[in-house]
């Protein structure tokens, strides 16, 4: 499996992880966030995991990509997976 080691303070669009093309990798995915990262702001974590997440679907997503981070940063990843499925679905009002 491959580490993202950690979570950089610029804007996710300015990333260069290439998710798609590691969605389409058999490997796993580990992703560490530090401990002194203390939350996780939705958009970021949509900007990153958005596209991934709708094309993987909620079950593979968590197949492929294992956050390593504390339990609030856990509980920040859960509220944008739901976010992410929320936003896709065609049942589901957009904001």
């Amino acid at each position: 499996h491959r580490d993202l080691h950690s979570f950089p303070t610029r804007r996710s669009s300015d990333l260069k992880l290439e998710l798609n093309d590691e969605d389409k990798k058999p490997t796993a995915v580990q992703i560490i966030v530090p401990e002194d990262i203390l939350s996780l702001n939705s958009s970021f974590f949509l900007g990153l995991f958005d596209k991934s997440i709708q094309n993987l679907g909620v079950a593979k997503f968590e197949e492929k990509y294992h956050f390593v981070c504390t339990p609030l940063i856990q509980e920040d990843v859960e509220k944008g997976k739901k976010e992410a499925i929320n936003t896709s679905s065609p049942l589901v009002p957009k904001r």
